[in-house]
């Protein structure tokens, strides 16, 4: 699945970063929260962080995949079962 194949999803982050900029950067937020604006050199060093995290995550799930697929195969052969395109088995229910 996309990253941008997931509506509920980018609904999400939408709605958090809304809360972040609404809390951090209003009156209101600063009053009940007892926050304040955060700086744009603190966003430059946070920032990396928070992509490197999405980067490595998609790197564990691609390689979680990647041993699936070929577990999936190697079953497929153990059993006779010939292997799909994909490089799946094909599947019981």
């Amino acid at each position: 699945m996309g990253l941008l194949r997931n509506p509920l999803i980018l609904w999400g982050v939408v709605l958090e970063v809304v809360l972040i900029l609404a809390i951090g950067y209003t009156a209101w937020g600063n009053l009940i929260f007892g926050t304040g604006p955060i700086s744009w050199r603190v966003w430059l060093f946070v920032l990396p962080f928070a992509f490197g995290l999405v980067a490595l995550d998609e790197g564990r799930k691609y390689l979680v995949r990647r041993r699936l697929r070929a577990r999936a195969v190697d079953q497929a052969r153990i059993s006779g079962w010939p292997a799909l395109p994909g490089g799946g088995a094909p599947r019981c229910t």
